[in-house]
């Protein structure tokens, strides 16, 4: 249960008492407080400006579309497109498909991931199936799973994908 907290985009806030509803994810302008399940508040320090940020403790379902980075700290379920770097962090989770300029797996992804670089980091567990022009392991990382290298089709089938799901649950809420 969300206790209190603070969501912050651009220049504006939006705070949060005793809000078992408040959505704990936002635009995110270096140094602006997230929060988190437990109720702390989560001081984001260095981030890229239009940085969103899912805390730790926070679990998102469904089809979101993100401008600027995001940084999974919490769970993610569903499908995400991002403009841009999208990291799921060491305590972080992600199940679904991923579309991104570059993915960075610290933590643990399950699903479809289509990215020009992927990484899946020292900490980082992936299973499924990555769509790349990089791909990159490090050492102590776990990839299960197929890879192949992007062209025109297979972008285009995941994007149309994601794009068809999205129209699907808007018109079904």
């Amino acid at each position: 249960m969300f206790k209190r907290g603070f969501w912050g985009t651009g220049g504006r806030g939006v705070c949060a008492e005793e809000d078992d509803h408040f959505l704990a994810m936002g635009q995110m302008n270096g140094g602006i407080s997230a929060l988190t399940e437990d109720s702390e508040v989560d001081t984001l320090q260095e981030l890229p400006r239009n940085s969103t940020v899912v805390g730790e403790g926070t679990v998102i379902r469904g089809i979101q579309e993100v401008t600027g980075e995001l940084f999974v700290r919490g769970s993610v379920e569903g499908n995400i497109a991002c403009d841009s770097l999208m990291t799921i962090e060491v305590s972080g989770r992600a199940e679904g498909e991923l579309v991104a300029s570059e993915v960075r797996i610290d933590g643990r992804c399950d699903g479809t991931v289509e990215c020009a670089r992927f990484t899946v980091g020292a900490s980082g567990v992936f299973t499924g199936t990555v769509i790349a022009d990089t791909l990159v392991i490090e050492n102590g990382g776990t990839f299960e799973g197929d890879s192949k290298r992007r062209t025109p089709d297979n972008v285009t089938q995941l994007k149309q994908s994601l794009k068809h799901k999205a129209e699907g649950q808007r018109s079904g809420s």
